[in-house]
């Protein structure tokens, strides 16, 4: 459900030509395809302890502006840029997120575990400015948990 939404349909196409590049770049994910995964590991972590309630479009814009916020607070965006991804986001509902406030608050570890890889580190996607996505990989799951609640918390 969105608040208010403008179609641009310049960014869109722009944006799908962009994912084809990159996808036939990269066809076995294995290098810059990765970047198009922002946001999606706070996102599974959000369909799972919502037992999928929250939709897979909706679960991944919080994740980006989790993983956008995430790269704030380790100083790798200003707070201009992360504003600025959360306010373009900020058109959606984003009630079927925070109604699960509880169980992000109370979330098991063996959730946040699920996109362990081989290495023994989540690989999260973040950012170094807008339009310049890294891998950054932590073990550090009450790091994740922690920005989690903190986006949660701004997006109320």
């Amino acid at each position: 459900k969105l608040k208010k939404f403008e179609i641009d349909t310049d960014i869109i196409k722009r944006t799908v030509r962009t994912k084809m590049v990159i996808c036939q770049k990269d066809p076995f994910d294995q290098n810059i395809r990765k970047y198009l995964n922002l946001g999606h590991t706070f996102a599974h972590i959000l369909e799972s302890i919502s037992n999928y309630a929250v939709p897979h479009g909706l679960a991944v814009a919080t994740g980006i502006i989790t993983a956008s916020y995430l790269s704030y607070k380790l100083r790798y965006l200003t707070y201009d840029q992360f504003s600025f991804i959360k306010k373009t986001a900020s058109q959606f509902d984003f009630t079927p997120v925070t109604n699960h406030y509880h169980s992000i608050k109370n979330i098991d570890d063996k959730i946040i575990l699920q996109d362990k890889k081989n290495d023994n580190a989540i690989n999260l996607i973040l950012l170094s400015s807008i339009f310049k996505p890294f891998i950054y990989k932590t073990n550090k799951i009450n790091l994740i948990k922690e920005i989690l609640v903190k986006t949660i918390d701004l997006i109320k």
